[in-house]
């Protein structure tokens, strides 16, 4: 398998990233005290406050715990009061690769080698340890942590020495700072949430590097219940069995955006060792996500799937049915791979509530009786096929409470999908978000690059009766490229809409 550091020193575009303005933030609460105590006892000197219930010392802490000020005051007064006030300095811990998460990685690392030294936990002669306050692991390496760690690889690539040194000296540095990454920070950090970190819940995982087995066989055996693979490579084909992983996964939501590792083709095109490439381009994720589903579907409330697909065949297909009893939040939205029809049964026998899908030819079927909440990424005129399967699922769930279609054609908005939700049956439909994309070839007369909602469709729309919330929106809204320029003498104009909807959106 290979890897390239120099992948994650490659700077993203503002205009691309996710915009955050705005949306609260995912707290995570402090442990309670005698968990992260582990056994051991309350000094005799330590403050009343310690001594008070959990329960309540629990509320108190939680109020307190985004005040830097406070919870540094208070680690100075005791080691009792240092691990209450790590319990919520620590709950969530980012691995950026900066010098303080790498000062962070060496002192789980010293823990992790303590623990394996002694049994009883509640030994008072150790002081308590951090790990057993982390709650969530973020791995997610900065860009500028990346480069200025390995700046003699950075140089040689986007420096002064790119233009100066040879393509073997340039591979020399990657794969010295390749090597140097994983054995001094990437395998430390799946060690130390092995061993020093009993009371792990979360793991978001946003390296670039491809993924081997062993961070599979080590993940799976973590007490985690809930997983994000983000944007992340793998590198073998294989199954999630035992003895690799558990018989049971017990994840309660799992986030998933993968695809195989792309830089493995690249290295053997340039190495002349090319002779399977029929091979490789018959390879597959489907046995890995099936598998890794299949260890965790008896638990699995929410899952995102997206598997790229750009190497390797592109659908997603199961060799078996997989039951999910208990998942109610699906979203497929950016999966670009192709699922079979078996894969469509499995994931639609669920009691689905929400359910976020991409633009794919849909399967005939069932409605989804317990489906709230229906999203669909696009329509594009492109593909009527395609198009109809979705407007046909669309019309067999006229119960569900909200409705959200992403910028799409407006021919398909005015003359498909207005129609169905203005024939009377959508009494539940309480939310309704729609975005109307730009003709792309105007008509003789007309300015180009305009988006235009016609006052039919708003007429329409107005006549769902059951409307509370309606978010309208037209024009390019990708990253920079959003569309400014609004004909304010149009979007003033008295709407039809009814007296009902109390809140509008654009």
């Amino acid at each position: 398998m290979n890897h390239d550091v120099a992948e994650m020193m490659m700077f993203s575009f503002s205009g691309v990233e996710a915009d955050e303005f705005g949306k609260d933030k995912d707290e995570i609460l402090p442990l309670l005290l005698p968990k992260v105590m582990e056994g051991r006892p309350i000094g005799s000197t330590s403050l009343l406050l310690c001594r008070l219930p959990p329960e309540i010392l629990g509320n108190i802490m939680d109020l307190i715990a985004d005040d830097k000020a406070a919870l540094s005051s208070l680690a100075l007064v005791n080691s009792d009061c240092r691990q209450l006030a790590r319990s919520c300095q620590f709950a969530k811990v980012y691995f950026d690769y900066s010098p303080n998460s790498r000062r962070l990685l060496l002192q789980l690392m010293k823990e992790a080698i303590a623990r394996l030294g002694h049994d009883d936990l509640s030994n008072t002669t150790r002081p308590p340890f951090i790990g057993s306050c982390i709650r969530r692991v973020v791995v997610k390496p900065r860009s500028d942590w990346v480069a200025q760690a390995h700046s003699d690889l950075y140089n040689s690539i986007w420096g002064d020495a790119a233009n100066r040194l040879s393509s073997e000296h340039r591979i020399a540095l990657s794969k010295k700072a390749t090597d140097e990454y994983i054995s001094i920070y990437r395998d430390p950090v799946q060690i130390a949430m092995k061993l020093a970190m009993p009371h792990l819940e979360a793991l978001l995982w946003h390296d670039r590097l491809c993924l081997d087995s062993a961070f599979f066989g080590t993940v799976t055996n973590l007490p985690i219940r809930h997983l994000r693979l983000a944007g992340v490579h793998i590198g073998e084909m294989y199954r999630l069995e035992p003895p690799l992983a558990p018989l049971v996964v017990p994840l309660e939501s799992l986030s998933l955006k993968v695809d195989l590792c792309a830089n493995e083709r690249s290295h053997r095109s340039e190495t002349g060792s090319d002779g399977d490439a029929a091979c490789w381009e018959n390879r597959s994720l489907s046995p890995f996500i099936q598998t890794l589903l299949q260890r965790c579907s008896t638990t699995l409330r929410r899952l995102t799937l997206s598997y790229a697909a750009f190497m390797g065949d592109s659908s997603l297909s199961f060799d078996e049915d997989v039951f999910f009893p208990h998942l109610r939040y699906l979203d497929i939205s950016r999966n670009m791979s192709i699922p079979d029809a078996r894969v469509w049964s499995s994931l639609f026998s669920a009691p689905l509530r929400h359910l976020s899908l991409p633009f794919q030819r849909l399967p005939a079927g069932q409605p989804l009786r317990d489906l709230e909440t229906l999203a669909i990424s696009y329509l594009d005129g492109g593909n009527m096929g395609t198009v109809q399967s979705i407007i046909d699922f669309i019309s067999r769930h006229p119960h569900v409470r909200k409705l959200s279609i992403g910028r799409s054609t407006p021919h398909l908005l005015d003359s498909h999908l207005i129609p169905l939700l203005s024939d009377g049956r959508w009494s539940n439909l309480s939310s309704l978000s729609l975005a109307w994309s730009e003709v792309s070839e105007p008509a003789a007369g007309t300015q180009p690059n305009m988006a235009t909602i016609s006052a039919d469709s708003l007429t329409a729309v107005g006549s769902i009766e059951s409307l509370e919330q309606l978010c309208l929106s037209a024009g390019e809204q990708f990253g920079w490229r959003h569309q400014w320029l609004i004909d304010h003498n149009a979007t003033t104009r008295p709407a039809p809409l009814r007296r009902g909807i109390t809140s509008i959106g654009a």
